[in-house]
């Protein structure tokens, strides 16, 4: 049976068999409707209603007096009662998901669909700053665990009938609602119907976390680059929903994921539009310097000192030498045990309580750098390099995966090839890079293919009186091959 039956006790009978260990509230009940008794038939999650607005807004206002007026039954009970989200419906399974959220339903004998109404316990913790995306000047509000706290956020930021929002519903087995953002008339057609379709084709039993869905819908699930991006401030969500990007909120996570999402992103700030142009600039190109310095840093120092070594100052070269020579251990195996100390340290940071967590990622490196150079496991000039490299991958955090795993990948190149080795490797990231989309938007738009008015809000940041809401770099999908 799908459909909700005529009969009351044939839905509370489907009801009980489908959550019989669960703590389920079955209640047989009547109206009198014009003189007439009507049965009907109340059920309820006692864990996840709460008792004092079920009896108030739903119970008290039905069961006061008789209707007397001449209304067909459900619209005499929606003029009753006081909660606007009551919906009709007639699948049991959608009227199975809205009870596990909460809700309460209401069948009626003779009809053949039922009424949910929510009147959810579920606790949520307050609107706050995201802990990864904190701000000096704008917008300290943050996404949090529940879709409709998360939507009205969305909502009081576009308080415009042109935002569109779509539901769907996640999971084969344990159903988890998400919800789509537009604006109608900024976001192509075809990048809908490309999100919708990937949604639909999601073949999960179950769907806990936006990491999971961007997971299942991102382009190239083999490349280390993330093609879908993620954002827990409704600042930064609206701002993508304002160029034409489709913003993704599933229930339960407070982390929104947009599309397309491109690779200069990783180098704007939603803060950059608060501040003045040239400063912003100049933060853009030293972001920009540091990505290359983290990952290149270690790689070049090996590559130099094992291949090239006419290419490092004369004054300079015997100092690193001098230093080389008194370690133990190889200069790529000194590069490798200090970055690998440095991530165990970092994540130890991460995952300890947050009163103790940064004392022991500060204290646990100064002591780690300090202890190795003075027992001569490791070399000064080693600590420098891995340190700088390290802080400046700070800068990107969005990327700071990505940067980590380039890092070590050049470090083993260069410790083979030198640096002809990590040029060959940096040409073949380049060229994967190239050919990467964002749903069918060019990944690496607007460098590749070349979009030069786009450029007045990339490396650098012109006047805001000269940047465009509507970017071409994400609206020209026929560049790569799209078909309508």
């Amino acid at each position: 049976m799908s459909k909700v039956s005529r009969h009351i006790t044939q839905n509370a009978q489907w009801f009980l068999e489908r959550l019989e260990d669960a703590d389920l509230q079955v209640v047989y009940d009547h109206l009198w409707m014009q003189k007439k008794k009507i049965s009907i038939l109340w059920i309820w999650l006692e864990s996840s209603v709460n008792a004092g607005e079920l009896q108030r807004r739903v119970f008290e206002p039905l069961t006061r007096e008789p209707f007397i007026h001449q209304h067909s039954i459900w619209d005499a009970i929606r003029q009753r009662l006081p909660i606007k989200q009551a919906q009709l419906s007639s699948s049991l399974v959608e009227l199975e998901h809205k009870l596990l959220k909460g809700h309460v339903l209401l069948c009626v004998e003779g009809a053949t669909d039922a009424l949910s109404m929510p009147v959810q316990s579920m606790l949520q913790r307050g609107i706050e700053e995201p802990p990864s995306e904190t701000t000096v000047r704008g917008a300290h509000e943050g996404f949090v665990e529940s879709l409709e706290t998360n939507a009205s956020l969305l909502r009081k930021r576009l308080p415009s009938p042109d935002l569109c929002m779509e539901s769907f519903i996640l999971g084969s087995q344990i159903p988890s609602e998400l919800k789509m953002f537009y604006l109608r008339s900024r976001a192509e057609p075809s990048l809908l119907e490309e999100v919708r379709s990937r949604l639909q084709k999601l073949q999960t039993k179950d769907v806990l976390s936006s990491g999971e869905v961007e997971q299942w819908i991102e382009d190239a699930p083999w490349s280390v680059f993330p093609t879908i991006g993620n954002t827990e401030k409704p600042d930064k969500a609206a701002a993508q929903i304002l160029e034409g990007r489709v913003v993704l909120l599933l229930d339960g996570d407070p982390t929104a994921l947009f599309m397309p999402h491109l690779f200069i992103e990783s180098i704007v700030n939603t803060e950059d539009y608060t501040s003045r142009p040239y400063y912003v600039s100049f933060i853009r190109l030293l972001r920009t310097m540091s990505y290359f310095f983290s990952i290149l840093l270690p790689a070049y120092y090996i590559a130099m000192l094992n291949f090239h070594k006419e290419m490092i100052p004369t004054a300079l070269l015997p100092k690193l030498q001098e230093s080389s020579a008194k370690a133990p251990f190889p200069i790529t195996l000194e590069i490798l045990i200090m970055i690998l100390m440095f991530e165990i340290v970092r994540e130890a940071g991460i995952r300890l309580p947050k009163s103790v967590g940064s004392a022991v990622s500060i204290v646990g490196a100064l002591i780690l750098g300090q202890v190795s150079v003075d027992a001569g496991i490791v070399s000064p000039p080693t600590i420098i390099v891995v340190a700088f490299s390290a802080i400046t991958g700070f800068t990107l955090t969005p990327v700071a995966d990505v940067i980590a795993l380039l890092r070590i990948a050049n470090i083993i190149v260069a410790s083979f090839l030198g640096l002809y080795g990590v040029i060959l490797f940096m040409l073949g990231v380049l060229v994967h890079v190239v050919s990467l989309t964002s749903f069918h938007s060019p990944f690496l738009s607007p460098i590749a293919p070349l979009y030069l008015q786009d450029w007045k809000d990339g490396f650098v940041k012109f006047p805001i009186r000269w940047l465009s809401r509507n970017p071409r770099s994400l609206h020209d999908r026929q560049r790569v091959g799209w078909k309508k």
